[in-house]
């Protein structure tokens, strides 16, 4: 485990090991909106008579069990679609005449993308929800929720609240794996990433936003050149880019891309896609001491920019990226390695104008020895 971990303990942001602390039986402590929000979907449940299961699924119960607020609450049903569900809901509403609730649309099921599921998004009570039926092997059919759990990328993420009865279930051991802080996919490691290949991304943001360690086959599975052909070939570069987004904004972003770099997929993610034969395009690379310094720089840095928006994170760290690749030289004007450069950022959601700006900000940075000393004393702002 040590070896493949090298780099991401030299610049982790963390300053401990994981450690956390759950009884032999766990509950879940429910806020006063979130009980509104549940104790609502049981009466259009009962005035329907739906007799459906309701599970809160993946993020927000692991967060719950580990005291980390959660924003996002994935509900999935076991008898319908989540747009038959959402349904229900706005016919409930309109009869009930109950305020704060609307649809915000569906995102529809693209196959081709590794987004197997049509997707209800609702604002119900000032909180957002989206609704889904339960994953199967077999997209036609209902799933339930054991090959649910079984469909997910790791195991801390397969966990369910079912709202119905009150009560965490986990199939696949993923509170065991919580405990231990280990990621870790439900079925065989290939298959999970064969499903959906960007789990390979989102798996690093995992382990650094965690401090957890990635499963050893998992680990090896996510460098395998058919997985990666297939991380590339499927993963639009919106997805690749809400992925590096949340990794950039989470506790530990050197961590993060560190971690990216010894799953070896980083010339997939810094590489424009122009549609092109798959490879063909030229990544952003950088030298052994070049990827070094940059992630050192992002590590030092952090503290600094941590409270300012996203975007401007998001440029300030590709800023010191850019700067350390090959072959980027700022003065030589719009060269066409810059022009490329640019487009991987602006298709990764960073914007042009902004990206540029920091970068000439941080490049002063870069060339003095005391980095913290010139950002005291400059008060280096990307705003």
């Amino acid at each position: 485990m040590q070896a493949r971990y090298n780099q991401w303990r030299k610049y982790t942001l963390h300053t401990s090991d994981y450690h956390v602390e759950l009884p032999d039986t766990v509950t879940l402590e429910l806020t006063d909106e979130e009980k509104e929000i549940f104790d609502f979907l049981l009466l259009v449940c009962k005035k329907y008579n739906l007799e459906t299961t309701m599970r809160v699924a993946g993020g927000w119960v692991r967060n719950k069990l580990l005291g980390i607020p959660c924003a996002d609450i994935d509900i999935v049903i076991d008898n319908m679609s989540g747009l038959q569900f959402a349904t229900y809901i706005m016919k409930y509403r309109d009869e009930m005449d109950v305020q704060n609730i609307k649809q915000a649309g569906v995102i529809p099921a693209r196959p081709e993308q590794a987004k197997h599921l049509e997707v209800a998004t609702m604002h119900i009570f000032k909180q957002d929800i989206d609704f889904a039926n339960l994953r199967n092997e077999t997209p036609d059919e209902m799933g339930t929720p054991m090959s649910d759990a079984y469909l997910r990328e790791s195991t801390i993420n397969s966990l369910f609240y079912n709202i119905n009865e009150n009560k965490i279930e986990d199939f696949t051991g993923g509170i065991n794996d919580l405990k231990e802080g280990r990621i870790k996919a439900p079925q065989e490691a290939r298959p999970s990433f064969f499903y959906d290949p960007n789990r390979i991304v989102r798996l690093a943001r995992f382990a650094s936003h965690f401090n957890m360690l990635i499963d050893h086959d998992l680990f090896e599975a996510a460098k395998e050149k058919d997985v990666q052909e297939v991380l590339y070939n499927k993963i639009s570069k919106e997805r690749f880019g809400a992925e590096i987004s949340k990794l950039l904004k989470g506790p530990d972003p050197s961590g993060g891309l560190a971690i990216l770099n010894e799953l070896t997929v980083l010339h997939l993610i810094f590489r424009a896609k122009s549609g092109v034969k798959p490879f063909e395009e030229t990544p952003i690379q950088w030298e052994e001491i070049a990827w070094d310094n940059a992630l050192n720089g992002i590590k030092i840095i952090y503290e600094h920019i941590k409270n300012e928006s996203n975007r401007e994170r998001m440029s300030v760290m590709f800023a010191i990226l850019f700067l350390y690749a090959d072959n980027f030289d700022v003065e030589k004007g719009c060269t066409e390695v810059i022009t490329n450069y640019l487009k991987i950022s602006q298709q990764l959601g960073v914007e042009t104008a902004l990206l540029m700006k920091s970068v000439r900000e941080v490049r002063d940075w870069l060339n003095v020895d005391d980095y913290t000393r010139f950002i005291t004393e400059n008060r280096v702002k990307v705003s």
